[in-house]
């Protein structure tokens, strides 16, 4: 008997064994440099920035409160960044700095300016104020015997002062209005001499160191330096 073979066509499909992974139908998106960082790191970030910021603000202050108070001189003198100081310890109180711009020289409570160029007595006191300052006001013997010493050393004769005429009247007044006070006069001999010089300046003679050595002259012709004056100012330490 003649066996018969049956012969079964068989058909696969193309595709990946059941074994293999199947690939994912979509590409991934790589994650970010900020998606990869710690939970904790954005806190971190922070708090640095805080800090940074505490301590910018601290020194501000301190910057702030240990600066000169604005508005204390004008013009040039406002632009001096150096100042002279003398430490002080008034009794029963906290120490503290009296100070002065470097353009000024400074004693007792008062800083000074000696000029280098010439004026009349009125164009001198306008100097002055432009600078924040007035023409000295004489009130010690003591500031009387600093002047003639500091201008003695700077070889020039006559620096004028801010004392005047009341208009002719023989009432010698300060620029503050101060009346001239009797107990504190430092003429020169036969000095004031004419009535139409109205105003005072300190004549210091080559050589010489006398006290008394004011001298009356025209306000408005003769031409002279000048001293000007204004306050120290205090600092806490």
């Amino acid at each position: 008997m003649t066996s018969e073979v049956t012969y079964a066509e068989v058909r696969f499909k193309n595709g990946p064994s059941s074994a293999e992974p199947k690939a994912s139908s979509g590409s991934e998106t790589p994650l970010s440099r900020f998606q990869k960082c710690k939970p904790w790191f954005p806190w971190v970030v922070s708090g640095f920035l805080m800090l940074l910021s505490i301590i910018l603000l601290v020194v501000i202050i301190v910057i702030l409160k240990g600066s000169p108070k604005k508005g204390f001189l004008k013009s040039q003198f406002q632009k001096s960044t150096q100042w002279n100081c003398l430490l002080e310890s008034p009794e029963g109180k906290e120490p503290r700095l009296s100070c002065c711009m470097g353009d000024l020289e400074q004693f007792g409570s008062s800083c000074y300016y000696f000029s280098k160029d010439r004026s009349t007595w009125n164009k001198s006191r306008a100097e002055c104020r432009k600078k924040g300052l007035d023409l000295v006001i004489i009130n010690s013997e003591a500031e009387q015997v600093f002047l003639t010493n500091h201008t003695q050393n700077s070889q020039v004769e006559k620096f004028c002062i801010g004392l005047t005429n009341q208009m002719g009247t023989n009432q010698w007044r300060w620029v503050d209005q101060t009346p001239l006070d009797p107990m504190l006069m430092f003429w020169r001999s036969k000095e004031p001499s004419n009535d139409d010089e109205n105003c005072v300046v300190m004549h210091i003679g080559k050589g010489s160191k006398m006290k008394n050595n004011w001298n009356d002259v025209q306000c408005l012709v003769d031409e002279h330096h000048y001293v000007c004056e204004t306050n120290t100012e205090f600092f806490s330490i």
